[in-house]
């Protein structure tokens, strides 16, 4: 699965709830997606710690830039596995 979305915020070393209470250190990317719609992914430390390809990505962002999460799912969670920064090519152009 892919999310095409526009940066509008972005904070790293912050307080992210977890679901059943308590709260983790990470990164947390507010966005616009392709339809318009305020979504938020986080990200935890200790993935990034471990995935310095999506850390780099998440450092490069700047507001208002265009970006692709390429998420996969692995068991019952969607992982993601990449970030393109900028306008990533459509599947067409990779015929």
């Amino acid at each position: 699965m892919n999310i095409v979305g526009t940066v509008v915020d972005i904070q790293s070393e912050v307080d992210i709830p977890k679901a059943a209470g308590g709260s983790y250190k990470g990164t947390r990317l507010a966005y616009r997606d392709d339809k318009g719609a305020l979504k938020e992914q986080a990200f935890h430390n200790n993935a990034l710690k471990f995935n310095p390809v999506i850390k780099q990505a998440l450092s490069n962002l700047k507001v208002n830039d265009k970006f692709t999460i390429v998420k996969e799912k692995e068991g019952e969670f969607w992982n993601v596995k990449n970030i393109i920064v900028g306008d990533a090519p459509s599947y067409r152009d990779w015929e």
